[in-house]
């Protein structure tokens, strides 16, 4: 069963919220959500927000500023000499859907929602790509470039791949709109 965006509610993190049994079957993932999120987000480092479908969490995501280099986009862009040597950017650090919703969409409607915050910060600050370090391993890379249309850009490691969505690139009727000054409490 694919579940619609439309029935998933976001909320940001906060006291009030249980994440204690999320489990998504991956232990470094889950030990985020569980150990790190809360600090992470009181330091500002990153904000955590978590995915409800009626009353079950069934997925989360954490977002960061971030920028990268502008050679990484302008291949893509097809705009040589532009001027700024970094293009500022929305990282995606941390993203997980619980065991048993994967493979309902929760995942690609929680994208559509990062990419919406992508365009919410643009009426603030500037926001050009959406860059995730993924897990180099083939499904995960799959995901982002199959739901997400990312592209590969810049160095990647053992670990990790790094990938990119232009904002620019994403067409109108694609694109969701939600309130970054205002957000539901459970």
């Amino acid at each position: 069963m694919k579940i619609p965006l439309n029935d998933l509610n976001f909320f940001k993190l906060d006291d009030s919220f249980d994440i204690s049994s999320f489990n998504c079957g991956n232990l470094e993932i889950d030990s985020f959500i569980k150990d790190d999120a809360k600090r992470y987000q009181k330091d500002k480092i990153a904000v955590t927000y978590l995915c409800y479908y009626h009353d079950n969490l069934v997925g989360f995501f954490s977002v960061a500023m971030g920028c990268i280099d502008a050679r990484a986009v302008e291949p893509q862009d097809g705009k040589k000499g532009y001027s700024p040597r970094k293009f500022p950017a929305l990282r995606l650090a941390q993203m997980a859907t619980l065991k048993e919703y994967q493979r309902h969409d929760v995942g690609k409607n929680m994208l559509a929602y990062v990419f919406a915050i992508g365009f919410a910060l643009c009426e603030f600050i500037g926001c050009r790509v959406v860059i995730v370090d993924a897990k180099k391993d083939e499904k995960t890379i799959n995901f982002y470039k199959k739901y997400g249309s990312f592209e590969d850009f810049g160095p990647s490691d053992a670990t990790t791949q790094s990938l990119l969505r232009d904002l620019n690139k994403i067409p109108e009727g694609e694109r969701i709109n939600t309130e970054l000054t205002e957000y539901q409490k459970k």
